[in-house]
């Protein structure tokens, strides 16, 4: 009986046996293949996730091998070496306003700081702001999580002000972050703040001394090719400004904004934000101190210049406490 007179029961059952047939051939290869690639997995021995691989999720280079402290880190827009980290539970803050000078900045009782001293060179297309929000940067910790900066890193004593940092040049800036105790700090990532394409190349931080037994020295800018220049910083404050004291609707850092700050007539400004075009400086009353308002309170109609805790600029609208000029 030739296959076109078979009865349908019998094509029906050749057609199943070939389709079983099929797949176990299918199986088969899978499982050779699949065997292949576990001996070659079991030869690298590496899972993704470990310290020492490529991100297969955010991008970031965390070899083992890559750089660590000393070694100069090539990112987008700049070159980052990180010349120390150290520990303290408490440091030096230049406060900005005048009734004090100087201050602490404290990590909670459950926390420390974490500093970690660079040289950034900016290889950027443009003049760069380090300490004043124009660096992004993370402190990984051994608990696989990521900590910011805190705010305003140009109080740290030795820092620069919120002056540019031309491209082709270099200076030292410190980092600050504030971690929990029990967390040990594993790697230094940095981006171009504006660059947010970029991949983040991550220092590996295998040593933390203390605060206090380190040799802070002079903070310098220099070229990069060899000379150095000693740079003489000073303190703004409302009786002496810095040369380079902000101007009406001169562009500033997003770390200062609603932060207030006097130009070189005398003038109060308050960083605001312009929406798509960034952040700007405009005309704004002197500042009370912080702590003198608060978000959301009451307040009277010919109060201005509050402050919240972080000495964010807020005015009075309505009987209430919000942020602005």
């Amino acid at each position: 009986m030739s296959p076109s007179t078979l009865p349908p029961t019998t094509k029906n059952s050749a057609r199943r046996r070939r389709i079983r047939a099929a797949a176990a051939a299918l199986l088969a290869g899978t499982l050779f293949l699949a065997s292949c690639a576990d001996d070659d997995g079991a030869e690298a021995g590496d899972s993704p996730d470990a310290v020492g691989q490529q991100s297969e999720t955010d991008g970031e280079e965390t070899t083992a091998d890559g750089p660590g402290i000393g070694d100069p880190a090539e990112g987008n827009g700049m070159t980052v070496t990180v010349n120390e980290v150290t520990e303290a539970a408490e440091v030096d803050w230049d406060d900005l306003y005048e009734d004090e000078p100087t201050g602490k900045l404290s990590a909670r009782d459950d926390g420390k700081l974490i500093l970690v001293h660079t040289t950034v060179e900016n290889t950027w297309q443009d003049d760069i702001m380090p300490a004043c929000g124009d660096v992004a940067t993370k402190l990984h910790g051994d608990n696989d999580a990521r900590y910011g900066s805190v705010d305003n890193l140009f109080a740290y004593p030795g820092n620069p002000g919120c002056d540019n940092l031309g491209v082709g040049f270099d200076e030292e800036v410190t980092f600050v972050f504030e971690i929990p105790e029990a967390v040990e700090p594993v790697g230094f990532e940095f981006r171009i703040g504006r660059d947010h394409n970029a991949v983040n190349p991550v220092i590996r931080i295998d040593e933390v001394s203390d605060e206090s037994e380190r040799d802070r020295p002079s903070p310098t800018r220099s070229s990069s090719a060899s000379s150095t220049t000693a740079r003489t910083t000073t303190q703004a404050t409302p009786a002496q400004q810095a040369p380079t004291a902000p101007s009406y609707m001169a562009p500033c850092a997003p770390s200062q904004l609603n932060q207030p700050a006097q130009a070189s007539d005398g003038t109060w400004l308050v960083c605001t934000s312009m929406g798509a075009a960034g952040q700007s400086w405009v005309y704004g009353p002197a500042p009370q101190g912080a702590g003198t308002a608060s978000d959301g309170a009451v307040c009277t109609d010919d109060e201005s210049g509050g402050q919240d805790e972080q000495g964010r600029m807020m005015m009075c609208v309505n009987g209430q406490w919000v942020y602005g000029p």
